[in-house]
């Protein structure tokens, strides 16, 4: 029996608000691979209705809870068993707190090899613009959830973003620039690493 080939995962990181959804979208056209957010992942186990605790992940999501560091990994793990079409994957928004990468190592390195992470630096101005600018903002309350946001991803994303970096596996990208421009420039950084 043939070895299965080890899926190659790029995280892509960066505060709330600085487009990763839009670029992941963009590039997983562009060099036709996958792309999953774990928001995705999340709202994918509840429709389906086919992983064997998703009504307790249902009941997570509608009551605004998280899941366990190790939760969230299984569930990375089963989409990326059922996933097809390709073998390189933009994950989106993870890991966002230490605990997920290091779950990641203890659960994935046997199906998944981490070939990069492509950092969005946005500063904070930015993300806030943004972020106000969604139609899913209802009232002026929501600012100090958006600061907490924003400060979360400083104190607990950063200090893993600076890992990879050390490890020379992180990209940075402005995504102060325009998404055209943005996409561009991811393009030519991740061609070497994924083809």
């Amino acid at each position: 029996m043939q070895k299965k080939l080890k899926i190659k995962t790029i995280f892509v990181l960066g505060g709330p608000g600085s487009g990763k959804g839009t670029l992941c979208k963009k590039l997983k056209e562009y060099f036709n691979c996958e792309h999953l957010s774990c928001g995705d992942i999340l709202r994918n186990i509840v429709d389906k209705k086919e992983y064997k605790n998703w009504k307790y992940i249902e009941n997570k999501v509608n009551s605004g809870g998280f899941l366990k560091p190790q939760e969230m990994v299984e569930l990375i793990k089963y989409e990326y068993n059922n996933l097809s079409k390709s073998n390189i994957i933009f994950l989106d928004g993870f890991p966002r707190i230490k605990e997920n990468d290091e779950e990641w190592y203890k659960t994935m390195t046997e199906i998944s090899d981490i070939i990069g992470v492509l950092y969005l630096e946005c500063s904070k101005e930015t993300m806030k613009k943004r972020i106000l600018e969604r139609k899913d903002i209802r009232n002026d309350k929501d600012i100090s959830t958006i600061e907490k946001r924003i400060s979360h991803f400083y104190e607990q994303t950063i200090p893993i973003i600076d890992e990879y970096t050390k490890k020379n596996l992180t990209i940075k990208i402005s995504s102060e620039q325009d998404i055209e421009e943005e996409f561009k420039e991811s393009v030519n950084k991740l061609k070497t690493l994924i083809y």
